[in-house]
């Protein structure tokens, strides 16, 4: 027996649609695809981050050198985990590169796609689901 996973939604226009919500194994594969995509940015720019400690140690000396370092690592982080998923989902209608691989998209509830304060709450409370 086949279960119907389709949702009937009236659009503020007062047009009724049918969304189809994603599978958890969608929603998975998704997900580490990001992650991969993440982690391999994150190596790349912290290999650029300290190929750039030379020519950092002879602008600011070498003793404020590894702070600067550390917190530009720090913000390379955030910007790997956190901005990566905000701006995917609000420049590209509700998909990062996983989703699009997987045919899938992020929205309202009532379908209309997902703006910045959506996305950025969306994505701050993943570090809580993390925990």
């Amino acid at each position: 027996m086949q279960l119907d996973t389709l949702i009937q939604v009236e659009t503020p226009e007062a047009i009724d649609i049918q969304l189809r919500p994603a599978s958890l194994l969608q929603r998975i594969i998704a997900f580490k695809i990001d992650l991969l995509i993440r982690f391999i940015w994150f190596c790349l720019s912290s290999i650029a981050l300290l190929m750039f400690m030379d020519g950092l140690e002879t602008w600011i000396g070498s003793e404020n050198a590894f702070s600067v370092l550390l917190g530009l690592f720090f913000i390379n982080l955030f910007v790997t985990t956190w901005l990566y998923s905000v701006v995917f989902e609000v420049f590209n209608q509700g998909r990062t590169i996983g989703k699009m691989v997987m045919k899938i998209r992020v929205v309202h509830e009532n379908g209309s796609p997902i703006g910045w304060s959506a996305a950025m709450l969306r994505n701050l409370l993943r570090v809580f689901d993390g925990l």
